[in-house]
């Protein structure tokens, strides 16, 4: 066989080289390659996840390799080992639409001739937007099924199956729904008989 060159890009890219050659494959013994000669590559590369392997000259989305196909050997041309664009998880997203949406609704209140009703609505994306940016999200919440609620109530109550921050449904009319339990209270008293 003969060496073939494998390309890295983005942050591998820039620790371990951008060039290298390799007498490989297959993308699993590429994976293996590079283990064996930098030690924790496979802990920072996460195919199919982070990123993408093309192979062959160009970059499109027909010479893409398929996590199917990791173990198949390929006749010729280089590997391509790129890292997928994405955005951010989380809030962040949603909070800076918020703000941005905001100020595009106070600037057409301006536009139009001091109109109030949409200046009040851009604050109101400007304050969401902002306090979407500042608030962590909640943790998810178990299912009722997942919790354990103990086996008796004599002397506790209900076991709150709902954290702080947790979603609450809230429905209007009458409807055969399953409960959360948000609160709970019990007291004791003693009642003496005369």
């Amino acid at each position: 066989m003969a060496l073939r060159n494998i390309f890295l890009y983005g942050h591998l890219a820039e620790k371990y080289g951008k060039e290298h050659a390799f007498d490989v494959s297959s993308v699993s013994e590429i994976l293996s390659a590079f283990e064996c000669s930098y030690k924790g590559f496979t802990k920072e590369i996460k195919l199919d996840e982070y990123y993408s392997v093309y192979c062959g000259d160009d970059l499109n989305d027909d010479t893409v390799v398929n996590a199917e196909e990791y173990l198949m050997t390929s006749s010729g041309g280089d590997f391509h080992l790129v890292p997928i664009a994405s955005g951010a998880k989380g809030q962040s997203d949603k909070g800076t639409g918020g703000i941005l949406l905001g100020v595009a609704f106070i600037a057409a209140s301006f536009a139009f001739g001091w109109n109030p009703y949409l200046l009040m609505t851009g604050v109101g994306f400007l304050a969401t937007g902002a306090s979407t940016l500042l608030t962590p999200v909640a943790e998810k919440t178990k299912s009722p099924e997942e919790v354990d609620n103990g086996a008796s109530f004599l002397f506790s109550n209900a076991q709150n199956t709902e954290r702080q921050g947790g979603v609450v449904p809230l429905v209007y009319g009458t409807h055969l729904v399953g409960c959360t339990i948000v609160s709970s209270y019990m007291e004791a008293t003693i009642y003496v008989k005369e």
